[in-house]
């Protein structure tokens, strides 16, 4: 959509729409001055929602404000600098509405109160119904055309971009229709965002629950932690426990579990937990389908990829198809030394099922590596990540990563119509600040919601609440980032994986904080879906790094990990690398099949399938994980941008980090010449400028 998109990684760009604009009239700017004291208060540090039914009024608010900047444009531009002033004043609009739908959009993810969840919700598909009458709006599109036509190469290169990507997302979106295909678009759309919306709700508030037994459970993990993270008991079933399906639970016990009988039980019913949602996807296809048919495309991948930068469904196919020649070999050798490892263990055949893998891999990396999880775990604990974050952006960047106090009204941890919850439930989100050492300036706002509750968002995502930009046009004050990172991490203690994710969505955090674009609509994470990841890719590595990880690995004496078990920590990145991949690549071929032009009458289940027993990748005929992948939906034809953006990361690291990871130098490189242009810059031309040639694929195998 032209005014409004949702990459989630989770990418957002939000903030309350109380900043807008220059080209209000005198009495708006006074409301809104009003509204805007006492700044450090109010969700999200919005001061203009305190209430769930503020929601409402702002989302009001904000249609009538960008309705009254629709109007103000003029009837005629005659000069470079009103064709300027038109571009702010559109990008205005954009900022008023994303402003609050962003923030609608975490809070009905992650809020633990269901009356706030609602609230924001319904603020959200009311502004996707008015994003709908913004992006067949002609008179926005002509006004863009015309200064595209007139004035694009007298316009500074950013604003080049701004004209340029705005006017192709309006023609992806239709606006060349007559007025009822325009309104049979808008219709399509918004039904999609229906299914969207309830795909990711069917996820988040999942209640499958299931029984086992008790003592074999109580092996992996300890019954305290079980029942912290939502397992129950009944007195009627004496000996067993109920866990939730959709949980981390599942996770440790597939990944630690000696019965396999155990195993198998948590994975189907994990991996089965969406059946909800397999009526939702199929309906959801047909609607994107029907969309890019409306507007002359093949398929919806086609409308979908032509402004990312493989272009074309063609370019992606040839990419996973080199990608799966490359690591085919791998897989089967790995695949085949499982295989061994339990038939020696468990006798039989060896045949290897879906819930053998994560827990021989596991077992194998800590046999050939010599590194025990649970020895690790005890380096691994969240205040010490914290620390070597903090530690980090002050190498690289010279930045200060300060956490600050937080206002009650800030919180969206507290259900505050529970007064049970509010008791227990009051420590789970932290707010740090980023300032620039050497001048003092401040750079934005950090929030980090770490731990699982009920009633949120059950993956890791970021979100960017605010985005970073000027403020009312060209001349005017910066606003401020903010964004929150938002984990589900056990409160008992993290893994070296978690730290991982949690490191991932940090590469996201700053390429949003340290961005730095006049315009919202390019700022941070604004940009095409298969770069994004790169940031997030490029601080994976720290987790991995040698040099980082004595500072990122340390007991609570502030002991650091020993070379003993850092050294055969990293050397086991790779292993089984092969299998992790081919996974991903079987969701990559699903996501492009499903959404492409050859989808056929074949079901979401039988092409689920049929890839994974053309890939060798063990599977359960029937079982439906893809149900519970919330990117399905929200990277819908772009899932193939993980392991794209891995190939860039590759590069980057290995042409300026690799051997030197905290060198000042290094981290300036890539702040000044990636992270803060944000969408503003073609990401072709910003990685050759950054590592000196087009990022090579043999990097990205080196580096496996």
């Amino acid at each position: 959509m032209s005014f409004y998109t949702i990459p989630r990684q989770l990418a957002r760009n939000s903030r309350s729409f109380i900043s807008s604009t220059r080209f209000l009239n005198g009495f708006q700017k006074r409301q809104l001055q009003n509204v805007a004291t006492n700044q450090e208060t109010g969700l999200f540090s919005l001061s203009s929602i305190q209430h769930p039914t503020d929601f409402l009024q702002v989302s009001k608010q904000a249609i009538h404000t960008s309705d009254d900047l629709r109007t103000s444009l003029p009837e005629h531009i005659t000069t470079k600098a009103q064709a300027v002033d038109v571009l702010y004043q559109l990008d205005q609009i954009s900022k008023t509405v994303c402003n609050v739908i962003d923030a609608a959009e975490l809070c009905r993810s992650a809020h633990a109160s269901a009356t706030w969840r609602e609230a924001a919700n319904n603020a959200f598909m009311q502004l996707q119904d008015y994003i709908g009458t913004l992006n067949a709006d002609k008179n926005l599109y002509d006004n863009l055309a015309y200064i595209h036509t007139h004035y694009y190469d007298e316009l500074t290169p950013e604003e080049q971009r701004f004209c340029l990507l705005l006017k192709q997302e309006f023609e992806v979106d239709g606006i060349h229709l007559p007025q009822e295909g325009r309104e049979k678009v808008k219709e399509v759309h918004n039904r999609i965002t229906n299914l969207e919306t309830l795909f990711a709700t069917n996820i988040t508030h999942s209640n499958k629950r299931f029984w086992v037994d008790l003592q074999t459970v109580e092996q992996i993990i300890p019954k305290d932690v079980l029942l912290a993270n939502g397992a129950t008991l009944d007195p009627s079933k004496p000996g067993k426990i109920q866990l939730p399906a959709n949980s981390p639970i599942s996770n440790s016990i597939t990944s630690f579990g000696n019965a396999a009988t155990l195993r198998k039980e948590v994975y189907l019913a994990s991996v089965n937990s969406g059946t909800d949602n397999i009526d939702v996807l199929e309906s959801l296809i047909d609607a994107r389908q029907e969309l890019a048919h409306a507007l002359g495309y093949e398929s919806y991948s086609q409308r979908f990829l032509q402004d990312k930068m493989a272009q074309s469904p063609e370019t992606v196919n040839q990419f996973l198809q080199g990608l799966q020649q490359q690591i085919a070999p791998g897989h089967k050798k790995e695949m085949e030394l499982i295989s061994r490892t339990k038939q020696s263990l468990e006798g039989g055949s060896g045949t290897v099922e879906p819930w053998d893998l994560k827990f021989y891999t596991k077992l194998l990396k800590a046999h050939v590596g010599g590194v025990d999880p649970n020895v690790l775990a005890e380096y691994f604990s969240l205040p010490n990540c914290l620390n070597a974050m903090q530690f980090l952006v002050q190498q690289l960047f010279g930045i200060k990563m300060q956490e600050e106090e937080m206002h009650p009204s800030e919180r969206w941890d507290v259900d505050t119509e529970n007064a049970a919850a509010t008791a227990t439930n009051s420590n789970d989100i932290r707010k740090f600040k980023f300032y620039e050492e050497e001048s003092g300036r401040e750079l934005g706002t950090m929030y980090l919601d770490l731990h699982p509750r009920a009633g949120k968002y059950t993956h890791a995502a970021h979100f960017t609440v605010r985005c970073g930009c000027v403020e009312n046009g060209l001349g005017s004050n910066y606003q401020l980032p903010i964004v929150a990172l938002v984990c589900n991490i056990n409160e008992h203690g993290s893994s070296h994986q978690d730290v991982e994710t949690l490191f991932h969505e940090f590469g996201h955090a700053m390429h949003s904080l340290l961005s730095r674009t006049n315009f919202q609509h390019l700022a941070g994470t604004r940009g095409a879906m298969d770069f994004v990841e790169t940031p997030s890719h490029w601080m994976e590595h720290y987790v991995w790094d040698e040099e980082f990880l004595p500072i990122l690995a340390r007991k609570e004496t502030g002991e650091p990990i020993p070379e003993s078990l850092s050294k055969p920590l990293v050397q086991s990145r790779n292993a089984f690398r092969c299998i992790e991949m081919q996974s991903q690549l079987v969701l990559s071929k699903f996501d492009q099949q499903i959404f492409g032009a050859n989808k056929g009458s074949q079901t979401t289940q039988e092409i689920w399938d049929a890839l994974h027993r053309e890939h060798g990748v063990p599977h359960a005929d029937g079982s439906h994980w893809y149900t519970n992948v919330g990117h399905i939906v929200t990277y819908g034809a772009g899932y193939y941008g993980y392991l794209y953006a891995q190939v860039f990361a590759s590069s980057i690291w290995n042409t300026h980090f690799q051997g030197q990871s905290l060198k000042r130098s290094s981290g300036d490189l890539i702040w000044k010449k990636v992270l803060i242009h944000g969408g503003s810059k073609e990401p072709s031309m910003m990685l050759e400028d950054l590592i000196g040639r087009k990022p090579q694929m043999e990097n990205y195998w080196d580096s496996l």
